[in-house]
C-alpha cells in the first residue's frame, strides 16, 4: 500500500543557481511551503525579484522493501523546477500551478542530498506569460515522500493518481455510462467497483492490467448530483491485483453528471466521502432540477440588499449632480430670483 509522509522540514535556501554536494551551513533555513517574493511581491510595482534559486535538503535512505519505489511529490513549484539527487538530474517540471512527482528510487544512497532549482524568471515557454498578479517564485505548496510497492498505479503521469473517471449521463434513459481509465506499472488485473452513497455496489469492471487499461460501467436509475440541494456522490474504487493480492487501492468520488472530484487520501483505508478533502471541477449540466429550482429566501434577501444599495447610490449621485448644477448657475450669474 501507499505510505505518504511530509517532506516539508529542514530545507536550506539560497538565491543562487547551484547544485551543492553537501549542506551549505551559511544558507537560510526554511520550512516549506516557501516563497522568496513574500515581501517584494506585495507592493504591486512589478519590480519583484525573479530568477533561479536553490533548495537543498539531506535525508537518509527510507526503510523500504527491496522492490519498493520512492517518489517525491511537489504540489506546486513556481514556475520551473529541476530536481537532483546526489548530483544526478532526476526530473524537470514546467508549470507553476500543477502537481508533479519525481521517482528518486534509482538514485538513492544511504545518505542523500536532494537539490531543487526553482526559476520564476520571465520566459516565453511557461504559461501564463502575463497576468494581473505576482508570479511568486518558490516551492509554495506542500512536498511529500511517497513509498509504493513495485506494482502500483502510475504516479508520474501528469501528476495524477493514475485514474481517470468520465461519467456520461443520458437524462431520458436515467442512466449513466461511466468510463474508467487506469495507468499502472505491474500487476495482473485491475478491478474497479462503483458504490452509491450508501456503499452499495452498483457496478464492477475487471480488466487485465496493462500500462493503460480502460472500460465502462453502466449505472441504471442514476441519482443525479444537484449542488447543495442534493450533493449525491458515487464512489469508484480501483484495485491493482498481483498474484491474488491487492497491491494498490485508489478511490475517486463521482459527481453524477458531467462533474468529478479528485481525492487526496491515505490509500491504506477506504474513503469516507463526507470527510475526505476534495477539489471540485463543476461543469454545466442539463439537469432539469437545476432549471426548476426555487429561489431561496436567502437569495431573495441578498438580491434586495444589492437593489437597496444601488438605489441609495443613485439618489446620492442625483443630489450631488443637482448641487453642482445649481452652484455653477450661481457662480455665472444665470440664476435669477424675481
Amino acid at each position: 500500500m501507499r505510505v505518504v509522509s511530509s517532506f516539508n522540514d529542514n530545507w536550506l535556501f539560497s538565491k543562487s543557481k547551484t547544485i551543492p554536494s553537501s549542506l551549505p551551513k551559511e544558507w537560510e533555513s526554511v520550512t516549506l511551503p516557501h516563497t522568496w517574493n513574500n515581501i517584494d511581491g506585495q507592493d504591486g510595482g512589478n519590480d519583484y525579484w525573479r530568477g533561479t534559486v536553490t533548495y537543498v535538503k539531506a535525508f537518509p535512505r527510507p526503510s523500504i522493501n527491496r522492490d519498493a519505489r520512492v517518489f517525491i511529490e511537489f504540489k506546486g513549484a513556481a514556475m520551473t523546477a529541476d530536481v537532483f539527487l546526489n548530483g544526478k538530474h532526476v526530473s524537470t517540471h514546467r508549470g507553476g500551478y500543477s502537481r508533479f512527482r519525481a521517482d528518486i528510487t534509482p538514485y538513492l544512497e544511504d545518505e542523500n542530498i536532494i537539490v531543487v532549482n526553482v526559476d520564476n524568471s520571465s520566459n516565453t515557454t511557461v504559461y501564463p506569460q502575463k497576468a494581473d498578479f505576482t508570479f511568486y517564485g518558490g516551492i509554495y505548496r506542500d512536498v511529500n515522500m511517497i513509498i509504493v510497492p513495485s506494482s502500483h498505479f502510475e504516479l508520474v503521469k501528469n501528476g495524477s493518481n493514475g485514474i481517470k473517471i468520465t461519467p456520461n449521463v443520458d437524462l431520458e434513459k436515467k442512466e449513466a455510462l461511466v468510463t474508467v481509465e487506469t495507468w499502472q506499472e505491474g500487476g495482473d488485473e485491475v478491478s474497479v467497483t462503483i458504490y452509491d452513497s450508501e456503499n452499495n455496489v452498483v457496478g464492477v469492471m475487471k480488466k487485465e492490467a496493462s500500462p493503460h487499461s480502460s472500460g465502462s460501467i453502466k449505472i441504471e436509475n442514476v441519482h443525479l448530483w444537484d449542488g447543495l440541494d442534493d450533493p449525491y456522490l458515487y464512489r469508484a474504487e480501483a484495485v491493482l491485483i498481483e498474484n491474488g493480492e491487492e497491491k494498490m487501492v485508489e478511490n475517486e468520488d463521482i459527481i453524477e453528471s458531467a462533474s468529478r472530484k479528485d481525492t487526496q487520501k491515505n490509500d491504506t483505508e477506504k474513503i469516507d466521502i463526507k470527510k475526505s478533502q476534495k477539489r471540485k471541477f463543476q461543469k454545466e449540466t442539463t439537469n432539469p432540477k437545476i432549471a426548476n429550482r426555487k429561489i431561496s429566501k436567502e437569495l431573495v434577501k441578498e438580491i434586495m440588499e444589492y437593489v437597496l444599495i444601488f438605489l441609495i447610490a443613485l439618489i446620492v449621485m442625483l443630489l450631488l449632480n443637482n448641487f453642482i448644477i445649481i452652484n455653477f448657475l450661481i457662480n455665472h450669474n444665470v440664476f435669477f430670483i424675481r
